[in-house]
């Protein structure tokens, strides 16, 4: 029981996860439902698998880091778009937040930062192959962030489930 509950929250998290990604890929927009319940599974699997005082400390870390994160993006692009009026809201879309939201009570502080870092690299990898050669019909002035982030998650959590040994990152497996 212990083992196929964490595995069933686990598999529901995949398939939002996939929602999440397709959404954000053809439309830009993500049903709001979508990540409340992601981040419901995805707690609910780790403090399965782990104890409860560690699953609530590593998750106020990775608010707290989450939240310096977004005052220094915050900062960034107000000095950076100072003449253009840009705030934060107009360069990162609320999905982008509630799916870094989702992701705090599921990895640890650096999980976090590593799993932040990987998948924006690959989506700057992803836009920078999209703008070389565009879709028909989608935008090239913006960035799916939430639905490439969620698509490198499902990548993860698949490797998880067919190598349960396997850790993306082994010097941080604890």
């Amino acid at each position: 029981m212990t083992f196929f509950l964490p595995l069933a929250l686990e598999l529901v998290a995949g398939g939002l996860l996939l929602l999440i990604s397709y959404q954000d890929w053809q439309a830009r927009s993500v049903s709001w439902p979508a990540f409340p319940l992601l981040a419901g599974c995805l707690l609910t699997s780790h403090l399965l698998r782990e104890p409860w005082a560690l699953v609530g400390w590593q998750s106020g870390c990775n608010l707290l880091l989450l939240a310096l994160l977004l005052a220094v993006l915050t900062l960034y692009v107000r000095v950076r778009f100072l003449a253009g009026g840009l705030r934060l809201r107009d360069c990162l879309g609320s999905g982008d937040v509630l799916f870094w939201l989702a992701l705090a009570g599921y990895l640890s502080p650096p999980d976090l930062l590593l799993f932040l870092l990987g998948s924006s690299l690959v989506g700057l990898l992803l836009v920078g192959v999209r703008a070389v050669r565009p879709l028909p019909g989608h935008p090239t002035t913006t960035v799916p962030l939430a639905g490439i982030q969620a698509a490198c998650l499902l990548v993860l959590l698949a490797g998880r489930w067919l190598l349960p040994d396997w850790s993306p990152w082994p010097a941080l497996a604890y």
